[in-house]
């Protein structure tokens, strides 16, 4: 993430640091596991409660308006715009009127990346954290996905993972904003979090209905158990 945010492009951040995830050349998996980056240290900020931290570091600078690296010469500037006969005041407004604000918008993206390099080694330690099974879900996702699931009845962790457990494939279905794409990376994330959370998607949720045995699912958190968590850490 630091090399991103001091401007290495995707692909060479990705071939340096994530390559066993797979080819740079899968752009949706390189943008998809950035995301998936920003998210995590976004949400991690947020159990510190410290909401303009996790804003700060969900700014991709790369999609800022660029700044132009090069600034022509008075000179040059006076004879491309046919200035030669003006006072010297009309030209020097006109220069600063054209290129005043480009040293402006470079020191802004200067201080942006400082301020975001500094965030970035505040929550360094705090994303190592692992996740438990009884930690609401905006502790953990995409704060609208996680509000999302809150509508559904689906509030820790431990609760979404049984709900995937019991309708399979295609759970995220029953809740609004979250397709395919997105399903997927929370059920990768799930699988990577096992151990601490103390439970497992099953196999079966891989796999599509119609190739499933009756009874291959697991049985659902029905809505009697979905009580609202207690916290026990700031979130």
């Amino acid at each position: 993430m630091r090399t991103v945010v001091q401007g290495a492009d995707a692909a060479s951040a990705w071939d340096r640091y994530l390559q066993i995830e797979g080819s740079h050349r899968d752009a949706r998996t390189v943008r998809r596991t950035l995301a998936w980056i920003r998210d995590a240290f976004a949400a991690a900020a947020r159990r510190e409660r410290r909401p303009g931290t996790a804003k700060l570091v969900a700014v991709d600078i790369d999609k800022l308006p660029p700044a132009p690296s090069e600034v022509v010469t008075l000179e040059t500037f006076i004879v491309s715009s046919g200035l030669e006969a003006f006072s010297q005041r009309v030209q020097l407004a006109a220069f600063k009127n054209q290129y005043g604000n480009v040293s402006m918008r470079q020191s802004r993206r200067a201080r942006l990346m400082a301020k975001q390099l500094e965030a970035l080694r505040w929550l360094e330690a705090l994303i190592a954290e692992p996740p438990a099974a009884g930690d609401p879900l905006v502790c953990w996702i995409n704060p609208d996905l996680a509000a999302h699931s809150n509508q559904a009845g689906l509030l820790t962790l431990r609760q979404l993972i049984d709900h995937i457990n019991g309708t399979g494939k295609r759970w995220h279905t029953s809740v609004a904003a979250i397709g395919a794409g997105k399903a997927q990376r929370i059920t990768d994330w799930l699988r990577l979090h096992e151990a601490s959370l103390g439970a497992a998607l099953g196999s079966h949720v891989r796999v599509s209905h119609a190739q499933l045995a009756p009874g291959a699912f697991g049985r659902p958190c029905s809505s009697a158990c979905w009580r609202r968590p207690t916290i026990t850490k700031p979130f």
